[in-house]
């Protein structure tokens, strides 16, 4: 699901922001620079998490940590 809703999530965000900015006319030039280095860093940090949640966090017994 992160594949699929996060870039879309990321554009309407990005969108959003620059909206409320009150600079409309530049959504599509901020969305063609920035959006693939947000999704990059966004599914690296989003892959890194549970890598580390699942060392200190034991699948075994998910109620009794954290």
């Amino acid at each position: 699901d992160q594949f699929i809703f996060s870039p879309v999530f990321i554009g309407v965000f990005m969108s959003l922001l620059v909206t409320l900015e009150g600079k409309p006319s530049l959504v599509v030039p901020k969305l063609k620079q920035g959006v693939v280095l947000f999704i990059d860093r966004e599914l690296a940090i989003v892959d890194t998490v549970p890598v580390f949640e699942f060392l200190f966090c034991p699948t075994e017994a998910p109620g009794s940590c954290c």
